[in-house]
């Protein structure tokens, strides 16, 4: 709230006309925030139909003039003056008029205060997904603007962000000149693990009467870590290899404890830990000794 300071005038009242009677005006008080001021005067119509007003204005020069009230008996009269500049000093006089000539009531000043600084409280949210801001609420002077750091959690990117008239550029999050307490949100999104590729080029050999090996090309891809493989293996020519036998991070394996002289079929599945599975490789057959 504005301090309200008063400041009690006394002068001299300069004649600038003949007033029958003895017609005189002065302004007796001003009541001042730190943007606007209410000057308060008198005058004495004696029965004359007077036109009052004051004039104010940066320097004793004056230049401005409030709106002219009409008084027939003697009174006190009053008007606002808005707009003003903070600590800031002002001249002003009462002025009035009527057939018999102007009155002129003695230059005087006041000084408009500092206006108190306004603050306000600029809160984040996130709506979905998981992230955070830095940091997460500040203080911010009216009429100043602020920014802050989204930072998505593991596996999410920035979705979207809005609030306090700002907008989003990259990873921060500018707001627009603050003049009350708002509220800045954000969503997040998951980002999708990158596809696990299938494992291509497996062969098989039969190195003996009881065991093949097998290898493969490498997979990419995946969450970033390090992919591992099923092996799965049947009997017969022409068999699909549905029969999980093993796993491991080579890409290759020996298969032993086999029958002599028998035909078997041998894929493989690559996956990461999340775990995304990639597709089934081709099948790579071998016969035993």
């Amino acid at each position: 709230m504005d301090t309200k300071t008063k400041l009690f005038i006394v002068g001299a009242i300069t004649l600038l006309g003949i007033f029958a009677g003895g017609n005189i005006v002065s302004a007796q008080t001003v009541v001042t925030t730190c943007n606007s001021a209410t000057i308060y005067g008198t005058v004495t119509p004696n029965g004359n139909p007077t036109s009052a007003w004051f004039e104010w204005g940066l320097t004793p020069s004056l230049g401005n003039s409030t709106t002219h009230q009409t008084f027939n008996s003697n009174s006190t009269f009053s008007q606002m003056i808005s707009g003003l500049t903070e600590n800031t000093t002002y001249y002003y006089r009462a002025m009035a008029q009527n057939n018999y000539g102007t009155a002129t009531g003695d230059t005087k000043s006041f000084t408009t205060s500092t206006c108190p600084v306004s603050t306000y409280i600029v809160d984040t949210n996130v709506t979905s997904g998981n992230g955070s801001f830095s940091p997460p609420s500040r203080t911010v002077t009216s009429g100043n603007t602020t920014s802050f750091n989204l930072i998505p959690g593991s596996g999410y990117s920035i979705g979207s962000a809005s609030g306090c008239g700002g907008y989003l550029s990259g990873n921060v999050y500018n707001t627009g000149a603050i003049t009350s307490n708002c509220t800045v949100s954000a969503s997040f999104n998951a980002v999708p693990n990158p596809v696990v590729t299938t494992p291509i080029g497996l062969s098989a050999y039969a190195i003996s009467s009881s065991q093949i090996n097998s290898s493969w090309n490498p997979s990419t891809g995946g969450n970033g870590s390090q992919i591992a493989y099923n092996i799965y293996r049947c009997t017969g020519a022409g068999c699909t290899a549905n029969q999980y036998i093993d796993w491991g991070y080579p890409t290759s394996y020996s298969d032993s404890g086999l029958t002599c002289n028998t035909t078997y079929g041998y894929r493989v599945r690559a996956y990461d830990s999340t775990p995304t599975f990639s597709g089934y490789s081709n099948t790579a057959y071998a016969t035993t000794f």
